[in-house]
């Protein structure tokens, strides 16, 4: 569902089988593979212009930030209080800020 190419030439992408997945362009091998949702992985985005961070949203209504240093959660927002799930989602060159959309 989501596929994102970053400046440090790694690929980022997730699918319906919830996983976030880092591949190196250059050789075409697996870096990272995260068990992100417990649904589809709607949107994932780069974090931070060196591609250590990824922020993800899911059909399960959760949207993440990941380390891909550690392939570990940092910060999880899930709730079933949203009206929906979160479709879109822009990181900002600054490393901080992200802006989050649902429809």
């Amino acid at each position: 569902n989501s596929i994102y190419l970053t400046y440090c030439e790694d690929i980022l992408t997730g699918g319906w089988y919830g996983h976030l997945k880092v591949w190196d362009l250059e050789t075409g091998r697996l870096r990272s593979n995260i068990a992100a949702h417990t649904d589809a992985v709607l949107c994932a985005r780069f974090a931070d212009v060196n591609g250590t961070t990824t922020i993800s949203s899911g059909n399960d209504k959760a949207f993440c930030l990941w380390s891909l240093n550690s392939n570990s959660i940092i910060t999880k927002f899930s709730s079933d209080n949203y009206a929906s799930v979160i479709n879109c989602i822009q990181s900002f060159p600054d490393d901080v800020s992200a802006l989050f959309l649902g429809f």
